[in-house]
C-alpha cells in the first residue's frame, strides 16, 4: 500500500516536473514581448513629443543689469564693466484653463500605443503695482 502511494507521489511530481519545461519557455517569450513593447513605447515617444508639463501663462521679461567693478589691488586697480542678461518671470494672479482631451492609438506591428491629445487655451491677469523687486 505505501509503495503504490509512493509511486504515484513520484509520478505527479516528474509529470509536474515536465510540465514546467514548456512554461519556463513561454515566461522567456513573454518577458521577450514585454520589453519589445516598452521599447516600442519609448521609441513612439520619442518620435512624437516626449513626456510634457504645462506650466500655465507666464510673463517673461528680459532684461540686462550693468554695474561697474573694481579689479586688482593698489596701482593697478582697474573699473570694469559687467553686464549679466536675466530673465524676470512673472506668474498670473488668476489663471484659467479650458480644453478637451482625446485619446488615439499608434501601432508598431503587434504593439498598440495609447496617446493623448489635449487642446486647450489658457489666459491669465497679471497685476501689477508698480514696484518689480529685481
Amino acid at each position: 500500500m505505501q509503495k503504490a502511494l509512493l509511486m504515484k507521489a513520484a509520478l505527479v511530481a516528474i509529470t509536474f516536473a515536465i510540465l514546467l519545461l514548456p512554461l519556463s519557455m513561454i515566461r522567456g517569450i513573454v518577458v521577450e514581448r514585454a520589453a519589445r513593447q516598452q521599447a516600442v513605447m519609448q521609441d513612439i515617444a520619442a518620435s512624437s513629443f516626449g513626456k510634457q508639463i504645462f506650466a500655465g501663462p507666464v510673463l517673461s521679461l528680459p532684461y540686462a543689469e550693468e554695474y561697474e567693478e573694481e579689479t586688482g589691488v593698489g596701482s593697478e586697480k582697474k573699473i570694469e564693466k559687467r553686464r549679466i542678461d536675466r530673465t524676470l518671470r512673472v506668474f498670473p494672479a488668476t489663471s484659467e484653463m479650458n480644453g478637451s482631451a482625446t485619446v488615439g492609438e499608434k501601432h508598431r506591428g503587434l504593439f498598440k500605443i495609447r496617446t493623448f491629445n489635449w487642446l486647450a487655451t489658457a489666459s491669465g491677469d497679471f497685476v501689477f503695482d508698480g514696484k518689480l523687486n529685481v
